[in-house]
């Protein structure tokens, strides 16, 4: 959400002959809260409205509005990295496709009917390339670049799978000009068409709700089964992130028979 809210602040700025000059400061905040939000949604705003004024130039659409966007952008993300996050540097390395395998399949599925939304509607962006607005632009940018981060970029915690959520509802939006399209096409044909493209337009929602749901309810019916448990409704089973008998007279051990400054290491992270 707040980066859909920096590239709607943009958009907002151009349509108009000149942004006011309180539009400025505040659009640079909002660039910032993102960083913090989260840094990698500041680092893909900044490279899109770069990508995307630079683009606009090639095209001849440039304005002066959308250097000061992006050098803006830029600016906050920064100052942002060079005040907070300069100590994390080391630890987005480049991987080159090695760890795309391991996407969880509850994001495969949640992120597989974007895709194949957003490949549909590429011949149509391609075609329009020069007319699309700067907005769209952005959008596209992000999609691509979210992508494109995650596959090389790899993180000893999974932090790289934020490029990708970025890049999930870009799909969806790159792809929506496409589908007015299609819409505008279909309402301009015969009568007899109209029906059978609603039927398919509700196939596809149908196929894609059924979809997610599919996903959704083993997670809602563990989470039943866990509140089940600690209600006493339900004998508890150990599992994987159970915390055993064992394990706790194990650390009770470690703690009185080591220092505090003693390094432990274990196999169990993430786990417990």
């Amino acid at each position: 959400l707040g980066l859909c809210g920096v590239l709607l602040l943009a958009d907002r700025a151009l349509e108009g002959e000149k942004p006011s000059r309180a539009f400025w400061p505040c659009f640079f905040l909002a660039c910032a809260a993102l960083c913090m939000i989260k840094s990698t949604l500041g680092a893909l705003a900044a490279c899109a409205l770069v990508a995307a004024a630079a683009v606009s130039l090639v095209t001849g659409r440039f304005k002066a509005s959308m250097a000061g966007l992006a050098g803006l952008c830029a600016a906050a993300f920064g100052a942002c990295w060079a005040l907070v996050f300069r100590g994390a540097v080391n630890n987005l390395m480049f991987s080159g496709l090695d760890r795309v395998g391991e996407l969880p399949e509850a994001l495969v599925n949640a992120s597989l009917p974007g895709l194949v939304l957003y490949l549909a509607s590429l011949p149509w962006s391609l075609a329009h390339f020069r007319k699309l607005t700067f907005a769209q632009l952005c959008v596209n940018a992000i999609a691509v670049g979210g992508a494109a981060a995650f596959a090389l970029y790899t993180h000893y915690s999974f932090s790289q799978v934020y490029f990708l959520l970025a890049a999930i509802p870009m799909w969806w939006l790159a792809a929506m000009p496409a589908l007015e399209c299609y819409g505008r096409w279909l309402a301009a044909r015969r009568a007899s068409l109209r029906p059978l493209g609603a039927a398919a337009l509700g196939a596809a929602c149908l196929c894609a709700f059924g979809w997610q749901l599919a996903d959704v309810v083993p997670e809602c019916r563990e989470g039943v089964q866990a509140a089940l448990r600690c209600a006493g409704l339900r004998m508890s089973q150990p599992t994987e992130e159970s915390i055993l008998a064992g394990d706790w007279q194990a650390a009770r051990w470690l703690e009185e028979n080591s220092d505090p400054a003693d390094i432990f290491a274990t196999n169990r992270n993430n786990k417990t």
